[in-house]
């Protein structure tokens, strides 16, 4: 067993242990320990904001899961990548800044969820995220008053600030958590924790189970470089910050979760909860539509443009590489009510995605995609044995619900609506793939956007209370997407910092020590 001890040991180094952990840190009185079964990694290919293109289909980096067949989805098995890094999927994703809409977090208040009043989770987006340090706005691109046109003729509002307009219909170009051409969020934080001396980083270090004396957890079972054996001692608090797909996996192993589920393993249950249930995610439809007399993105990666596009990045920091997932966006309404239940996305590129990388397409192209906001349908996680290295049995039960099919249907529409405005004319847009029933279309090509929340939920019917202490014990805390109890209006990223940041606060304030 590990013999130093700590005040806190933090579970999982993604967005929300890092928030975390240096939210606990700076008081110079406590001591943090912050384990993650990734690497500690300084490859520039994730300061390098298009490494997302790579890094999101790398086994080094990624922990590559994949959903059981989805039956509305022609029984494909979807695609779930997770960061295997320090800085965990913060570290691949697309950086879109989003902080949902204030409805997101008065429904959250209902829930019991005591810590998240909408003043607290506002304020604290505004705290974490500055414009023009933390998130920056995209670069303008030729094709940007195209869309801003389109975005007009659709009687959308044009913002300045889209993440912060989401309660109305809207349109403009997106902020990313970019800082002068490199990618920001956790990643700036990393170096500040190391060199803290009251934080101790423990990598390549995976959680196997936790082991309990009454109402506390006292130990914890781990495996470092997927061979050594290793127990750590808890003497003060436990947070769980290992996601929506890890920390309900942690729990089940250590006989937190549905006693059905886990009596089929052979585990004792400890708790009766609904460990795993509740998955929710945005499910992302995009069309690739060909463009005349216009260069992409396309351009850029290839042929004499290339060593242009290399040049401008590695002098000036700009161009293509220093782009997020998606320039420009809108949140919109397509089944007639005033608040938005639908994000649209615009990418000056566009690619297909192949089992190791993400493959610029040889034409010049756009991408736009949409996905429903509040999605009605319920998935669910669960392990598949007691070994803590097998996969988890991951099922997000997408369109299960009949308002979801109509949303996702209604959000197809709005794209190829949006594309014939005249505002696109000059370009002669084609899409790549013709003659696909919408319905169809969605079967075989809709996809995740990365955002799995929910499964160790907050509230009266879920995993943890409203301080976010697993019920039942009295020094285990879960911070991350999985205590979500119904997903934001948006992407997912900044409300996990926020989390972690909220919860930190907290604790110290309990003890007088903010």
């Amino acid at each position: 067993m590990s013999n130093q001890r700590y005040d806190f040991v933090v579970l999982g180094a993604g967005t929300s242990g890092c928030y975390l952990a240096e939210r606990l840190s700076r008081d110079n009185n406590v001591s943090v320990l912050l384990v993650d079964a990734g690497k500690d990694s300084k490859n520039p290919v994730f300061s390098m904001p298009a490494g997302f293109t790579q890094t999101l289909f790398s086994d080094k980096y990624n922990w590559r899961f994949n959903s059981v067949p989805e039956a509305q989805l022609g029984n494909r098995s979807i695609y779930c990548p997770r960061g295997k890094v320090v800085g965990g999927s913060s570290m691949i994703n697309g950086m879109i800044h989003s902080i949902g809409q204030i409805e997101d977090y008065v429904d959250w208040q209902k829930t019991g969820f005591s810590l998240a009043t909408p003043h607290n989770i506002l304020e604290r987006f505004g705290k974490l995220f500055r414009v023009d340090d933390s998130i920056t706005k995209a670069e303008p691109h030729p094709l940007e008053s195209a869309f801003l046109s389109a975005c007009e003729d659709a009687k959308l509002s044009i913002k300045d600030r889209l993440h912060e307009s989401q309660s109305v219909s809207s349109g403009g170009t997106y902020h990313h958590t970019i800082h002068q051409g490199k990618r920001a969020g956790v990643l700036p934080l990393l170096p500040l924790l190391r060199k803290r001396k009251n934080v101790n980083v423990m990598t390549k270090t995976h959680i196997d189970k936790l082991h309990f004396s009454g109402s506390r957890v006292t130990r914890i079972s781990a495996i470092q470089n997927r061979k050594k054996s290793l127990d750590i001692a808890v003497d003060g608090e436990l947070v769980l910050c290992l996601g929506a797909i890890g920390t309900p996996s942690v729990l089940q192993r250590s006989g937190i979760g549905p006693k059905e589920t886990l009596e089929i393993l052979g585990i004792e249950t400890n708790i009766d909860l609904p460990t795993g249930k509740n998955l929710q995610d945005h499910l992302l439809i995009k069309k690739t539509y060909k463009l005349s007399g216009m260069n992409t993105y396309n351009s850029d990666a290839a042929g004499p443009s290339l060593a242009k596009t290399l040049w401008d990045y590695s002098v000036n920091k700009k161009g293509p590489i220093a782009a997020g997932a998606s320039s420009a966006g809108a949140y919109l309404s397509v089944g007639g009510e005033e608040r938005p239940d639908t994000q649209l996305f615009f990418s000056y590129g566009s690619g297909t995605n192949s089992d190791s990388a993400f493959i610029v397409d040889p034409f010049d192209a756009v991408t736009i995609g949409t996905y429903q906001l509040r999605p009605e349908s319920r998935g669910s996680v669960s392990i598949s044995s007691d070994n803590p290295l097998a996969n988890p049995k991951i099922h997000y039960n997408y369109l299960s619900c009949e308002n979801d099919w109509k949303a996702s249907l209604g959000g197809l529409s709005y794209q190829e609506t949006f594309m014939e405005s005249d505002a696109f004319s000059a370009f002669e847009p084609r899409a790549a793939i013709v003659d696909v029933e919408s319905d169809e279309y969605i079967r075989q090509f809709a996809e995740t956007a990365h955002h799995p929340v929910g499964t160790c939920s907050v509230g009266e019917n879920g995993v943890v209370n409203g301080d976010l202490m697993v019920k039942g014990l009295s020094n285990l805390r879960i911070a991350d997407a999985s205590i979500i109890p119904n997903l934001i209006s948006g992407n997912t990223q900044a409300i996990c910092a926020v989390i972690g940041d909220m919860l930190g606060e907290d604790i110290l304030s309990r003890s007088g020590n903010v």
